[in-house]
């Protein structure tokens, strides 16, 4: 079970994710980007909704790791999987045997 569910954009909503029940005490808001958390609370006072925002240090640190961890994973599998790279790598493999013979 997911604590804290992601919200997608659609293109069907302009953009926009689906509607969100703000009847949960705090919500989790992370750039996507960046990696920043804020916690935000809503309230209604006076038919009015407010909310307020606070950055979560602890969130933050966590969301800006596994991004870290992420990148890397992509990055060594475009490597591996890209036939260019492979191509050069056996030419530069190649180079440097025969420079030491």
């Amino acid at each position: 079970m997911v604590k804290y569910p992601q919200r997608m954009e659609r293109e069907e909503n302009e953009g926009y994710t689906d509607w969100v029940d703000c009847s949960q005490e705090v919500h989790r808001i992370a750039c996507c980007d960046c990696g920043l958390v804020h916690d935000f609370q809503f309230q209604e006072i006076d038919g009015r909704i407010h909310f307020r925002a606070r950055r979560n240090n602890r969130a933050t640190g966590q969301k800006r790791r596994q991004q870290v961890r992420r990148n890397a994973r992509e990055a060594a599998s475009r490597v591996l999987h890209d036939p260019m790279n492979s191509k050069k790598a056996k030419l530069a493999a190649g180079k440097s045997m025969s420079q030491k013979g």
